[in-house]
């Protein structure tokens, strides 16, 4: 798995999780 589309998923993950 490559550490940039892993950060990218975690990332957008928190970002929903923080306007939700």
């Amino acid at each position: 798995m490559e550490k940039r589309g892993v950060s990218d998923i975690i990332t957008t993950v928190l970002l929903i999780l923080i306007v939700l």
